[in-house]
């Protein structure tokens, strides 16, 4: 499987309004490309298996190495950052969800009442967008953790052993552990998750910063 990665990378070096000829520039991409390889080499084997040293198969959105300089074009950087930042909370949330419930879809009132389903909140519940249908899906019990329920899941006898891992996999990237899942990682803060600090200084000296993209596979 293939995944679109984000590093966020920081140079402090750059001044506001420094000049850079074409060939600088291009020293500039090189410099932050390969210190983006080079914070999440080790993650090879746990993050990855193999990747490009670039965008890959979404090169055409990505040109340049795969490299957006915030000292180039600081609106579409800070733009990608709103983007990209969030990525790790939308896999722990999609995540979450095969925890609480199967059978996930979109279907109309009278489906769900009489399929036995039930409405879970999504901002486009009901909406003309998808015909005024709502996201729904098989409730299931989340598992309850206790002393006994960790020693039956080590034995492999829980019944919810497959649910704990799917937990398990939501809480990672919530927690800024960087995962295939993850999509995004801010070498400033060894995480999947931007700090406060972080986010704010880079709208604040954008050209400090830039971000790379990179074609994981896993």
């Amino acid at each position: 499987m293939h995944a679109l990665h984000c590093v966020l990378v920081r140079f402090e070096n750059i001044q506001k309004g420094e000049s850079f000829d074409a060939e600088d520039v291009q020293l500039l991409v090189e410099d932050f490309r390969q210190e983006a390889l080079d914070a999440t080499k080790n993650h090879e084997g746990r993050v990855f298996d193999w990747r490009r040293e670039n965008a890959g198969r979404w090169a055409d959105d990505y040109p340049h190495c795969g490299v957006i300089l915030g000292y180039k074009d600081p609106e579409r950087f800070l733009n990608a950052l709103e983007e990209w930042r969030n990525k790790p909370l939308e896999a722990a949330l999609e995540n979450f969800e095969w925890c609480i419930g199967r059978d996930w879809g979109w279907r109309t009132r009278q489906e769900i009442e009489a399929g036995g389903y039930t409405i879970f909140d999504n901002p486009l519940n009901g909406s003309v967008t998808i015909g005024g249908q709502f996201w729904s899906a098989v409730p299931l019990p989340l598992p309850t953790i206790t002393p006994d329920n960790i020693r039956r899941i080590w034995d492999g006898t829980h019944e919810l052993g497959h649910l704990v891992y799917r937990l398990v996999d939501a809480l990672r990237p919530a927690i800024g552990e960087y995962t295939f899942d993850s999509q995004f990682y801010s070498v400033p803060d060894y995480s999947s998750r931007i700090s406060s600090e972080t986010l704010e200084n880079a709208r604040k000296h954008p050209e400090w910063y830039a971000l790379v993209f990179l074609n994981y596979h896993y």
